[in-house]
């Protein structure tokens, strides 16, 4: 990439007001002209374009082609969009990438839906492709599943698939695991052993059945997998990198970045071609489960030290409840009925009010953002009343925060977020019906269900609505084009399970669009660099084979992205564009 000088910065804050209006003088011409475009900016002042220039990766015009065409010298590169739509880069402000992209390259990886006797299958043909005492690591299985897998009978079925290689397989929440005896027998998990506080694990008449509900129950499991190379680490990223310019983003918040996940990223970020997209990293405050995952000040000061550019590891993590689906979020009312658990069960938070605020206020008063993990309504009134206390000590201007999930909030708690300036993170892309609709529902009821992820009245609250993938936790990809089409229709974009979800919550496109860019980089605190088309922002956008407003609603789910650019550079081209 070229540097940009302070002059050239300068006239870039000079000139973000001003639509069309280029940072240089006509003797020093853009490096890259993009002509005869549907260009949506996204910008309010300025919102629709034919043309863009770009000059030391920033744009420095953007409007109709006369606006840009001065900007054309004699070693100017000029594209040909060909009429293409181009929007601002995808910002994915709730994502999991490096575990994502781990399972694309060193996960078995189960078939999507599969039953129990499918499972036992692929683990069956992943085992006979190891060497003796090698772990099988599998992922996901439909959570749906758990009655089924927590039995001694299904267990013992798991030990003769995995024919002697311990096991460990990953349900789509990312909150549940299933393992194997020997794998059990190596994190010494024994039958009648209490489970880690905030945790269970799955037993039958006095006998282990392998399932381990929630991180303290599976982590000491996971602590025994093989420590991955450094050359591990950076193929990892560099996979999570490839998948995520594939789809457009050109920023992501990786929503619970480790020790290892942030040496990953650092590492990218200092080789040779650097990162092709902005990483905000949210470093778990909770401490891991060996003294290689610190979390809470320990990583947070290393992430202040690896801090560039590209990579900002800006948020601490919280996780204030798990999934409704396990019976671990934490509701207001209580859960349905079901086969063992307690009459009036509501769930129950990770923390209370009193020892939540504390934290909350000393890190809001330095001025560190958080993210809340949040999925309960109990567990988003939690959040909100924490957030409330420490505007109350410090003032009402500090750092944005962030709940992330916010399947369930209760209707008065919807005017909150904006009244605390905090941010609806709405992820994973679970606003529309999935195959973890039904298990969602049997655990909170219909009518709970119906409200549920309430996306437009959140919206018109005047909250900061942003969006995530969550891949892969709930959602087997990042690709943003199915929750867009979701959140306007409400409907499975891929027609996998009939119906609608709460259609009161629909929302226009342009207003999804407009959560999927220049709130998720507000969101981010990175709205300044990026999240919109207009002079003086960084050159990040994309350009797609569709002009989603000119299509089908129902077509959105199909675009496919044929370039991203990234800071005035192509980081991913399935079609080239023609010069001019």
């Amino acid at each position: 990439m070229k540097k940009y000088g302070r002059l050239a910065a300068a006239m870039a804050l000079l000139a973000g007001s001003l639509p069309g209006i280029a940072l240089a003088a006509e003797s020093d011409p853009a490096d890259v002209v993009l002509r005869n475009g549907a260009i949506y900016t996204l910008d309010a002042a300025n919102p629709r374009a034919e043309a863009l220039a770009i000059r030391d990766g920033k744009l420095v015009a953007v409007g109709a082609e006369t606006d840009v065409e001065e900007w054309t010298g004699p070693n100017t590169e000029v594209l040909d969009l060909a009429g293409r739509m181009v929007l601002p880069g995808i910002n994915d402000v709730h994502s999991h990438p490096i575990d994502g992209a781990a399972d694309l390259l060193f996960t078995c990886q189960l078939p999507e839906g599969a039953a129990l006797n499918g499972i036992l299958a692929k683990v069956a043909d992943c085992a006979a492709g190891l060497k003796d005492g090698q772990w099988i690591v599998a992922a996901p299985w439909d959570s749906s599943l758990l009655p089924k897998l927590n039995t001694a009978a299904a267990l013992q079925a798991l030990n003769a698939a995995s024919a002697g290689h311990p096991a460990l397989l990953r349900d789509d929440t990312f909150h549940n695991r299933w393992a194997n005896s020997l794998a059990l027998e190596k994190a010494d998990i024994k039958a009648g052993d209490a489970a880690p506080a905030g945790s269970s694990y799955g037993q039958e008449n006095g006998h282990l059945t392998g399932v381990l509900i929630e991180f303290p129950a599976f982590g000491p499991v996971e602590a025994q997998l093989p420590a991955r190379t450094r050359e591990d680490w950076l193929a990892i990223a560099g996979k999570a990198q490839s998948v995520l310019n594939g789809f457009g983003i050109t920023a992501v918040q990786d929503a619970a970045t480790m020790r290892s996940h942030l040496s990953a990223w650092h590492g990218l970020d200092e080789a040779q071609q650097g990162l092709h997209l902005r990483v905000v990293a949210s470093v778990p405050w909770q401490k891991g489960f060996d003294d290689n995952e610190p979390g809470g000040e320990a990583l947070l000061a290393e992430g202040a030290k690896v801090r560039s550019e590209t990579l900002r590891p800006d948020f601490v993590k919280f996780f204030l409840d798990g999934v409704p689906p396990a019976h671990t979020g934490a509701l207001l009312e209580p859960y349905e009925p079901a086969p063992g658990l307690e009459a009036h069960f509501k769930g129950k938070p990770k923390y209370t009010l009193d020892e939540l605020a504390s934290v909350v206020t000393a890190l809001d008063k330095r001025g560190v953002s958080i993210k809340f993990h949040a999925a309960g309504d109990a567990a988003v009134r939690l959040a909100l009343d924490a957030v409330a206390a420490a505007r109350a000590a410090n003032g009402p201007d500090g750092p944005r925060h962030h709940v992330a999930h916010m399947t369930f909030v209760a209707d008065s708690d919807i005017p909150r977020l904006k009244a605390l300036n905090v941010v609806a993170d709405m992820s994973p892309m679970l606003w529309f019906p999935t195959p973890l609709t039904p298990v969602m529902e049997k655990a909170v009821g219909e009518e709970r269900m119906r409200k549920s992820l309430p996306i437009r009245s959140l919206v018109a609250s005047g909250a900061l609505v942003a969006a995530g993938s969550d891949w892969p936790a709930g959602q087997p990809t990042a690709d943003p084009w199915i929750g867009i089409e979701g959140m306007v229709t409400r409907r499975n974009p891929l027609g996998v399970v009939p119906g609608e979800l709460g259609p009161q919550e629909k929302i226009g496109l342009d207003e999804a669009l407009r959560i999927y860019t220049l709130n998720g980089a507000e969101a981010m605190g990175i709205s300044d660099e990026t999240g919109s088309l207009e002079a003086g922002k960084s050159a990040d956008f994309i350009v797609i084979d569709q002009n989603l407003f000119e299509v089908p609603v129902e077509r959105i789910h199909k675009t496919r992205v044929l370039n991203t650019w990234f800071r005035g550079e192509p980081v991913f081209e399935s079609v080239k564009l023609d010069r001019r």
